[in-house]
């Protein structure tokens, strides 16, 4: 069930393992975008609402995945390094960590999800839809974290297969029963749920691709089947886990931030049509944002288990193929995006407003190009990350993304929004530029993986120490 990541070419398992990833990570967000299309058919406050929930409900999943991505690069390690034991118990814990995170976050989220949405400002219609999206969505929080986790350590033990097999099952699932719960089946006596249809869909779901996954991972083939045993140094394993987890989460959350300040402003400049045009915009950005996400993953194992080996020049290849792989993959459906936009927002809505294509025309004008530069960044923070190396990352993106554009989209909205959305989408560009060139000079000047161990014994030593 595991597989060797540290021989072949590096183009040949950048293919065979990141790319499969990635395209799986990008079938998620396509099932979700044909969620969105049937949320769709209900008209544009459901649009809005299911937008305004659902970028509150990203932050759970931020910190659910840096959990995740720690116990990957302690699992790749102990499993390069052939030391089984250490890795399925690196696994239970990670599990334990899920379980009881998934149920505190998801409570809370629920309690406060009224005031979470009406923050973005949300109004009428949409408001309420909104909250009642993100009350169901908050309460599936654990089922959600339970799919992240099984998928993860079928990533750091290199079976991509079974990653991607739990991955688009569990979207296909979704969409069946989007189309029961939302819409009703009259023969089986089953109401139109609505929006809230489009929620318990997706909590049930993952719930069953949680429980599939987690049948896997019992299997007596695999190496992290769940048990009760934990690291027995139990302190430093947590500490290493919530630190590579930390940074990873704080990382995404500088994005997340900026998906929020621009619903605000955009709320406030043009009102539910902005939001209605978010709502498909951003779930678009997913397609490409998702696969660079795998791209990063599969950068993070391949890292893990050639610096387990101390194969540092495999390394530095495995870094550059698979951040060029993923711009040109996410370029490719940018301009996909760009070309056939006005075709998008039809199939997303049923009768859209001439303002919500507007809006949603000029925002892919802009960040259609700024594809290439997230997804190589992602990447090249992954690489980072399989290298013990996970603030480097989460600082590049707070000061060279998340500060100075925050700043400068809410400076730009105190002093009038001149230029209109326009000015605030060329601000994004310009940002994630920005940023993947400070990653482009930290990589090839800093020595990231010249001053790191050799050999699997003292690299976990370092990256497991406080």
């Amino acid at each position: 069930m595991k597989r060797d990541l540290t021989s072949g070419s590096v183009l040949g398992q950048v293919l065979s393992f990141a790319l499969p990833l990635a395209l799986a990570m990008a079938s998620h967000a396509a099932f979700n975008l044909v969620d969105l299309a049937l949320v769709g058919r209900l008209g544009e406050a459901a649009l809005a609402g299911v937008h305004l929930g659902s970028t509150v409900n990203f932050f759970p999943m931020i910190l659910g995945n840096g959990i995740s991505i720690g116990a990957i690069a302690l699992v790749s390690r102990w499993i390069a390094s052939r030391e089984q034991d250490r890795a399925a118990r690196v696994a239970n814990l990670s599990l334990l960590l899920m379980l009881g995170l998934g149920i505190v976050l998801g409570l809370l989220g629920y309690f406060v999800a009224e005031p979470l949405v009406r923050f973005q400002n949300a109004k009428g219609e949409s408001l309420g839809l909104g909250t009642e999206y993100l009350e169901i969505m908050s309460l599936g929080t654990v089922t959600m974290f339970l799919l992240m986790h099984c998928t993860g350590l079928l990533r750091g033990i290199g079976n991509a297969a079974w990653t991607v097999y739990l991955l688009v099952g569990s979207n296909l699932l979704n969409i069946v029963l989007d189309v029961v719960l939302i819409f009703g089946w009259d023969a089986l006596g089953i109401p139109a749920f609505g929006v809230k249809g489009a929620a318990w869909a997706t909590v049930v779901a993952r719930a069953l691709g949680a429980l599939v996954g987690m049948l896997v991972l019992a299997h007596k083939s695999c190496p992290l089947r769940p048990g009760l045993a934990l690291p027995r140094d139990l302190a430093k394993v947590l500490t290493s886990i919530n630190r590579l987890g930390i940074y990873q989460s704080l990382q995404m959350f500088v994005r997340a931030a900026v998906v929020v300040s621009i619903t605000i402003i955009a709320g406030s400049l043009e009102g539910q049509s902005a939001h209605g045009a978010l709502s498909i915009v951003v779930r678009l950005d997913t397609l490409v944002l998702f696969a660079g996400v795998g791209w990063a993953s599969g950068a993070t194992a391949l890292i893990g288990q050639n610096l387990a080996k101390g194969l540092h020049i495999r390394c530095h290849d495995i870094a550059r193929v698979t951040a060029l792989s993923a711009a040109v993959f996410s370029l490719i459906i940018g301009v996909g995006f760009l070309l056939f936009s006005r075709s998008l927002f039809g199939f997303f809505s049923a009768a859209p407003s001439q303002e919500l294509v507007d809006t949603g025309q000029l925002y892919f004008m802009y960040l259609a190009f700024s594809y290439p530069a997230a997804t190589a960044s992602f990447v090249l923070a992954g690489a980072m990350n399989g290298a013990g190396k996970s603030a480097g990352p989460m600082l590049m993106d707070l000061f060279f993304f998340g500060l100075p554009l925050q700043i400068s989209i809410w400076v730009w909205k105190v002093m009038g929004a001149p230029g209109g959305l326009a000015a605030c989408w060329f601000q994004i560009l310009a940002a994630n530029w920005l940023l993947l060139l400070a990653y482009l000079v930290l990589i090839r000047k800093q020595g990231w993986l010249c001053a790191a161990p050799t050999g699997p014994a003292k690299l976990a030593e370092a990256v497991e120490s406080p």
